[in-house]
């Protein structure tokens, strides 16, 4: 069995801001960076906003990384640690 690879990443609040403090989407450099690893489970800390917007960001990592984020782990107000498992069972 090939061994489990794990990653931690904080988003620092879900959120980029440029040299002006205007905001900007971080999350598909975050994304491949992700791929890249090969990670089976990803530990993202400081996930905020991923409720907002009918958990629009929570379905666009679902989709962009081919993992299943723990809806029921979501919730609105908190960034606390929001792990994305494989969408196949680990043994």
């Amino acid at each position: 069995m090939p061994p489990l690879r794990l990653l931690s990443r904080n988003l620092q609040y879900g959120e980029g801001r440029d040299s002006t403090g205007a905001r900007h989407d971080r999350w598909e450099a975050l994304a491949e960076m992700i791929r890249a690893s090969g990670a089976h489970i990803v530990l993202l800390q400081e996930a905020a906003g991923w409720c907002e917007h009918n958990f629009q960001q929570a379905a666009r990592a679902e989709r962009d990384l081919g993992m299943q984020v723990p809806w029921d782990a979501l919730e609105p107000g908190q960034s606390t640690t929001m792990p994305i498992r494989p969408l196949w069972p680990l043994r």
